[in-house]
């Protein structure tokens, strides 16, 4: 049947992440080829006092696409559900898109509070186990909601964020959101959430600071040394000339502050702090290449005590990516 936006009702909007490449392709689709999957509604319970209309189950981001034509309905069919039912026989479907674990929370979450289901029902309904769904819940319980927000706004990888902000909240929440606040200006990927999280990981508390307060020097830092030639191609002394300017030039700026007035003008606290974010990796990179190499008399790799997965830093990310973070499936 034919539905007119104003007889929709969109209660789930926030149960679904942004996806902005599929949803312009989408976008593009329906204006050149119209529509060809009816979106799925249930009648919505009314009183006395409502106006009759549908509750929108699935099909959100054709509504959306549909509304930037400029058009002003939408092919749907009414299922004989009620909102819960209707929501779960939606989430056991096949789609394009599988939902995220955040999704899964999301959604579960909503059906406890706003339906009064319990999580035994829900493992039934959705042939699940309950540890299943009390890891999904956990997930949603243990996010930020600011970091949940720039996950549905597409700012944030939800596979990042499950992958690095969750352990990151479960060590330190208050860390946790003020990186997310730092970071809701742009789109930052579960690459970068790897680098952040480890250097936060492995850093003492000075570092750890420096991260949560400035993440946008710290990734500048990190794709600065990126792009330098590989070690294979520098010369050893070329190396250690390096660090006897850096340590040259240490001197010259601590003479230089020490005749500077109080307190310190700005340009230079920016300059610092974008030096200390580049300092700070590379101190990082050196800490992981030295315990690389530490080796016993035997021959044998040394133990490395509180630095598990450390034999460098591309290794310590892997080993980090397939068990760091256990429980934030």
């Amino acid at each position: 049947m034919e539905l007119e936006f104003h007889q929709l009702r969109m209660r789930y909007t926030e149960l679904r992440i942004t996806l902005p490449g599929y949803e312009a392709r989408l976008t593009a689709s329906l204006a050149s080829e119209g529509q060809h999957h009816p979106v799925l509604v249930v009648p919505e319970a009314v009183d006395a006092e409502s106006r009759s209309g549908y509750v929108l189950i699935d099909g959100y981001r054709r509504v959306q696409a549909l509304t930037l034509l400029g058009r002003d309905t939408v092919e749907g069919v009414v299922l004989p559900l009620s909102e819960s039912a209707a929501l779960l026989y939606r989430h056991c479907q096949e789609s394009v898109h599988p939902r995220t674990a955040l999704e899964d929370g999301w959604l579960l979450r909503e059906l406890i509070e706003e339906h009064g289901m319990t999580q035994a029902e829900l493992s039934r309904q959705l042939q699940r186990s309950e540890s299943w769904v009390s890891r999904r819940l956990s997930l949603v319980q243990t996010l930020p909601a600011s970091a949940q927000e720039l996950v549905r706004r597409g700012r944030l990888c939800g596979h990042g964020a499950m992958k690095y902000l969750v352990p990151l909240a479960r060590a330190k929440k208050s860390a946790c959101e003020a990186l997310v606040g730092r970071l809701s200006t742009r789109r930052t990927s579960t690459r970068e959430m790897r680098q952040i999280y480890e250097c936060w990981r492995r850093g003492d508390s000075e570092q750890r600071h420096r991260v949560e307060q400035h993440p946008e020097l710290f990734l500048k830092a990190a794709a600065a040394l990126e792009m330098s030639p590989s070690a294979s191609d520098i010369p050893i002394k070329d190396i250690c000339d390096d660090f006897e300017i850096i340590e040259a030039v240490s001197r010259r700026v601590r003479r230089r502050i020490r005749r500077c007035g109080e307190p310190l003008p700005l340009p230079v606290i920016e300059g610092w702090q974008a030096a200390a974010a580049a300092i700070s990796i590379l101190v990082t990179t050196m800490e992981a290449r030295t315990d690389a190499g530490s080796r016993d008399t035997g021959g044998n790799p040394a133990p490395r005590e509180g630095r598990p997965g450390d034999t460098s830093h591309r290794a310590g990310a892997e080993d980090f990516a397939q068990h760091g973070a256990e429980g934030a499936e």
